[in-house]
């Protein structure tokens, strides 16, 4: 890849942060008609520009004042319906 093109990868991975490695390849595709290349090649890239895949496992804790708030929200929405 030219370094123009580097810039461009870089640029869409943290811009659009949940974009998948197909729909980055799709977009260079698309942007430089000439370029053929596959989300392999993204993956390998983008790990190499030091971005790597992490999925949430866990659920945040709420505090307790958040706990609160949601308590008293839902107590004074008891007789909307």
């Amino acid at each position: 890849m030219s370094p123009k093109k580097w810039a461009h990868l870089g640029k869409l991975a943290n811009t659009r942060k949940c974009a998948t490695s197909k729909e980055i390849a799709f977009t260079l595709n698309q942007t430089y008609p000439n370029l053929n290349i596959a989300f392999r090649t993204i993956c390998e890239n983008l790990f190499n520009l030091g971005y790597h895949v992490c999925i949430l496992t866990s659920i945040l804790m709420l505090t307790v004042a958040v706990k609160e708030h949601r308590v008293e929200w839902s107590k004074s929405h008891l007789d909307e319906n």
